[in-house]
């Protein structure tokens, strides 16, 4: 066939042997007013897709897709449309270049010194630069909506690290605020309207956390704090218009500088300062008022009274007011001075020194440092100067094309504003001296200039206006954005307590969310103290930046297929290196405060875990954990465990016949519940639902998806951490269903190897009897461990506590599962107030103190405490004591070769008088007439050697096992002993059918005849040779008299499980055993163990 487009036909040719058709069909033309519902059975053009009603055409996609852009166009107009420069560069610049770079910048470079100046600012730029290319790389994978940096961290790393991260990022925003608004007034106060301070202009130096200096950062912090609340309140509109206005204000701040320095190296600049000796002088301590700085050097002189008694008023360590210098110098020498040298070298100070290691004498008169320096706290102050990078991802929602806009408007300006600090800390370094750098709040001019005012060209009244303005707009901005990052975490309905900010006024203003920033903003004001708050906003700001690297590398190294950034300048390790520095920039500069944040996010983490609601927004961190699991398995495949390794990895099969029953299903609740209480050996738990009906049915597959999710649900009250499913079979193809679930269930070495069973307490309901039958059959088939729980009802849930003992029956050495199994119950505490109880099974022969002081060793070379008995059971049977078992291969109940060999030493006429037995109650009953007919033999004409099993019967031990009276009445044998004991047997057993021997001189011909015959057809059924039958009767009955006796009171009777039989005409004998070995036995735990060792003393 092939096709052929002809302008507005398209012709097919049909190619059918020898014939061709050509079939022309009308090109459809485009139907705005039709539906576009993309369903292929609409198209007749199409019909060989028909059968897919559920899934769209391509074109009908298209169209759907352009129909609800163009629906959209309404919202779009609301857009601003901005472009690379307006919307993203301008923007950061304007935000990264703050009130830290007018304030401090030129105090750094005269501590650090402008070697490691430039080299702690390396540091912090590099930060910022590695984590502008991984915001590039996320924010170019996909839509970005409102809320910036927590929509990109909440969709690629999860809800919970998405809201810490958030919640951390909007209270940066709002400590931000606080830190711009303490810098507004700094500025204002100290050298805009110095008279405006309360107290006056001497109390500039009481800046203690109760000084009177603070004081006045608090009043006019929250003076001014409720202004921008009121503009912020008004709207954003209002914001918007003020925006502007501070970017130009920075830029030609920013200007003026450059252009003070060029001026200053030109001419000879009349800015003078004072020094007595090599100490900087403050201004006012002799300066008059109302003198300006050109008048100065006037004044530095010791003709000076006012600074005369300054220096020799109360002043012990001067001899003589002679002795000492004072010179009157310029404060920018310019770039030819050669002072870049003198300012090379750091100079680290701590509070209260005016150089290093000398402190201020007279406080009212040198200028001395208020904070004790070194190079990691003065990055601290600093690196809120590099911040702001996140601003073009935070205005996504304005931008005509986000995916273009914010790579190349973020990156441009964040090496645009490296560069210009590098040349800022190369001016300032060259051109100031190095007292006068050191000055912080420029004291020493005309007592309170601003150093980098004093520098610009040509007025000081640029930088003020524009510091002040820049510090203003950036308050603002927070201030108005902050509210909008909150109401978008509350807006995702993650936290139930912040559905409250999710409201906004007529005018979409998120107000509540306003007022909590306000409450945040002013708190963090009370601090009063630039240099104090400034670390504060770093470690928010790290956390973030820390994990938008993080997003990056993760999705880098993980490749996963929904990981297509536009933006391809990027790289794995330069995201680790990004997300390695933001932690050393952390714990380098104020280790509490990383560890206080780290800590915050924990708790937030942990919190939306546990109360938060769950999103599904494909995150990150599930392709980290399955890549983590598929390497950690494909390491482990192949490899052999180690017993010490080795725990129980549960399967648990419920029966769920309908998820209505599910609440009424004690079992189920039960099963779980032991699953959670061995929790202790941290193995995995895969609970799977079983359910009868057709697997292409869909109502079979809505009521298994709702038995998997009560299943689930009940695990997740149980606290028991696994994997839950459900399995639809059908009708008789259960025994197919059970093995392949057996045999498939897991991924590579992560499979389970003990099967938990609850034992059948309807017996008569076939489905349940012979489904126990075929787990049980099945998993051990597979060389599972198998875990049967008899008295399911009475087992405890996790809200009780048991108390008594837990008795543990030991027979046979299988790995130790049975220790093992008893050790992780006893961890819980559901278990913990039992006390152990360990019996040991042995014959008549063992060395009972060598037997105890061998196990009290193991014992404690296994590092459990246990109360140890060594346990005679005299099973007699043919003269044949049960002997102890050294390895698993062995049954627990039998030795077979043994019995054998000791059969054999008998006589044919002792061999023939034994009992005959009848086993199976499925075997078809004898005729009437032959039992009718048949004679009994009296006790006494029984051989020696075969009354050894008649003795363990008579009426006086039946009067002894007075526990054995309501034994079920399908129990598989019964032993007339003479006819003073027959009514009383009956009476005893409430037996129907009669079992008897034959007279031995009569009938020793038909007993040998009868005895080949059946032997011949149990054999040909598949049935056991009756004197095994006989032996293991006999051996549940003596073993479950000697149980009842020691642990009738027990909390928990834990047992070996004899091996279940392989052939399936043997399974209803098995399931007899097991109800005379549990008579009863309240609450019994039995245990089949693989054979190998899960168990050992090593560490």
């Amino acid at each position: 066939m092939s096709i052929q487009p002809e302008n507005e036909k398209i012709t097919i040719w049909i190619d059918n042997g020898d014939k061709k058709a050509e079939l022309h069909t009308e090109t459809p033309c485009c139907d705005t007013n039709s539906t576009l519902d993309g369903s292929i059975a609409a198209a007749n053009e199409l019909s060989l897709y028909a059968g897919h009603k559920s899934i769209p055409l391509i074109t009908a996609f298209f169209k759907s897709f352009n129909v609800q852009n163009v629906n959209n166009n309404n919202d779009s107009r609301k857009k601003v449309n901005l472009g690379t420069i307006l919307g993203v560069y301008l923007p950061t610049v304007q935000h990264i270049f703050g009130a830290i770079m007018f304030l401090r910048l030129f105090w750094i470079v005269g501590i650090m010194g402008i070697g490691q100046c430039i080299a702690m600012t390396f540091l912090c730029t590099l930060c910022t630069f590695l984590t502008s290319i991984s915001l590039s790389a996320v924010a170019t994978n996909g839509v970005i909506e409102t809320g910036g940096i927590y929509f990109m961290i909440s969709r690629n790393l999860g809800s919970e690290f998405g809201t810490a991260i958030g919640l951390l990022f909007y209270l940066a925003n709002a400590c931000a605020c606080a830190m711009y608004i303490v810098a507004a007034v700094e500025i204002f106060l100290l050298h805009i309207a110095s008279s405006m301070i309360i107290g006056g202009q001497e109390i500039y130096n009481d800046t203690g956390l109760t000084g009177m200096m603070s004081n006045n950062y608090r009043i006019y912090g929250t003076i001014i704090l409720l202004f921008i609340f009121a503009v912020v309140a008004l709207g954003v509109r209002f914001v918007q218009y003020f925006a502007p206005i501070s970017l130009v204000c920075v830029l030609i701040s920013i200007l003026a500088i450059f252009a003070g320095v060029i001026e200053k190296s030109i001419t000879s600049s009349n800015h003078r300062v004072c020094y007595l000796d090599n100490l900087l002088l403050h201004a006012n301590a002799y300066l008059s008022i109302n003198t300006t700085n050109n008048d100065l050097c006037s004044y530095c002189n010791f003709d000076n009274p006012k600074l005369l008694n300054v220096i020799c008023r109360n002043n012990s360590s001067f001899d003589s007011c002679g002795n000492h210098t004072l010179t009157c110098e310029k404060a920018f020498p310019g770039i030819q001075s050669g002072v870049f040298l003198a300012n090379w070298g750091s100079h680290y100070m701590k509070e209260g020194e005016v150089t290093p290691k000398q402190y201020a004498t007279n406080k009212n008169l040198e200028i001395f440092q208020d904070i004790t320096t070194t190079f990691f706290v003065v990055m601290a102050i600093y690196f809120p100067s590099v911040t702001g990078i996140m601003t073009g991802a935070n205005m996504s929602g304005d931008l005509k094309d986000p995916q273009k806009s914010i790579p190349q408007g973020t990156i441009a300006a964040q090496l645009t504003t490296s560069i210009i600090y590098f040349f800022l800390i190369l001016s300032f370094g060259s051109t100031i001296t190095g007292p006068v750098l050191r000055d912080k709040y420029g004291q020493s001019i005309n007592g309170s200039s601003m150093i980098v005012a004093e520098l610009a060209w040509p007025s000081s009244w640029i930088i003020m206006i524009g510091a002040f303005t820049s510090c203003f707009g950036a308050a603002l901005q927070c201030l108005c954005s902050a509210p909008r990052l909150l109401q978008s975490i509350a807006k995702d309905d993650i936290l139930p307590f912040l559905r409250s900010f999710q409201l906004l006024t007529r005018w979409n203003e998120p107000f509540r969310c306003q007022i909590l920033t306000m409450l945040i903003a002013e708190f963090t004001i009370l601090v009063a103290a630039l240099d104090r708050i400034a670390p504060i906003v770093d470690f928010f700001f790290l956390v973030c930046y820390a994990f938008i690297n993080l997003v990056c590398f993760l999705h880098s190294i993980l490749g996963a297929p929904n990981w297509r950034p536009r933006f391809k300048c990027y790289h794995w390790t330069l995201s680790l290196l990004g997300t390695l520095l933001c932690l050393f920039i952390m714990f380098s500069t104020h280790w509490i405060y990383a560890i206080i944040v780290t800590l915050l996010c924990g708790m937030i983490y942990k919190y939306v875990s546990w109360k938060g609601n769950k999103k599904e927004w494909g995150d990150g961190m599930t392709g980290l954990i399955l890549s983590t699991a598929q390497f950690s398995l494909s390491k482990l495949e192949g490899k052999q465990s180690h017993p010490k390794n080795w725990r129980p990895q549960l399967l648990l099969i419920a029966n769920l016949p309908s998820a209505e029953n599910w609440r009424k299903n004690e079992t189920n609740r039960k099963l779980i519940s032991l699953a959670s209480q061995l929790k202790k050996g941290r193995g995995l738990t895969i609970a799977v639902a079983l359910h009868e009906g057709q697997p292409t049915s869909r109502n079979a597959k809505i009521i298994a998806a709702q038995m998997k999710k009560e299943l689930l649900e009940e695990m997740r009250i149980a606290k028991v951490h696994g994997f839950c499913s459900s399995l639809i079979y059908e009708s008789e193809q259960l025994e197919g269903a059970l093995s392949t679930l057996i045999q498939s269930c897991g991924i590579g070495p992560l499979r389970p190897n003990t099967l938990l069973i609850p034992y059948p307490e309807e017996l008569h309901a076939e489905s349940v009897y012979w489904c126990f039958l075929h787990r049980l059959q099945r998993g051990a088939m597979q060389d599972m461990c198998l875990l049967v729980l008899k008295g399911i009802p009475y087992f405890p849930e996790n809200e009780y506590r048991m108390a008594g003992n837990v008795d543990m029956w030991w027979i046979l050495h299988d790995g130790g599962l049975l220790l093992l199994i008893s050790f992780l119950l006893k961890q819980h505490k559901v278990w913990r107030n039992c006390h152990l109880r360990i019996f040991v099974v042995v014959s008549h022969d063992d060395n009972k103190s060598q037997l105890q002081c061998d196990m009290e060793k193991f014992l404690y070379e296994m590092r459990i405490d246990a109360d140890l008995y060594a346990c005679f059971l005299f099973l007699i049977l043919l003269n044949i004591f049960l002997e102890e078992f050294a390895t698993p291969d062995i049954s627990a109940y039998e030795i077979q070769r043994s019995l054998q060999n000791d059969v054999s030493s008998l006589s044919r006429k002792k061999r023939s008088a034994m009992a005959q037995v009848i086993l199976d109650q499925n075997r078809k009953q004898r005729k009437s007439d032959e039992n009718e007919d048949e004679p009994e033999i009296p006790l006494d004409t029984i051989p020696v050697e075969s009354q050894m099993v008649v003795q363990e019967y008579t009426s006086e031990n039946l009067e002894n096992n007075s526990h054995l009276e309501q034994l079920p009445q399908f129990i598989p044998f019964r032993i007339v002993h003479s006819n003073n004991d027959i009514e009383k047997c009956r009476k005893k057993f409430k037996c129907e059918r009669k079992f008897t021997f034959s007279s031995l001189e009569s009938e020793v011909s038909n007993t040998i005849n009868r005895k080949r015959l059946i032997n011949s057809s149990n054999q040909q059924e598949g049935h056991l040779p009756e004197e095994r039958v006989i032996r293991e009767v006999h051996s549940a009955v003596r073993l479950n008299g000697k149980i009842f006796e020691k642990s009738s009171t027990s909390a928990l009777v834990v047992l070996n499980l004899p091996e279940p039989p392989k052939k399936e005409s043997a399974l209803s004998n098995y399931m007899e055993y097991l109800n005379v070995l549990t008579h009863n036995l309240r609450r019994v735990l039995l245990i089949r163990g693989s054979g190998s060792e899960v168990i050992t003393k090593y560490s």
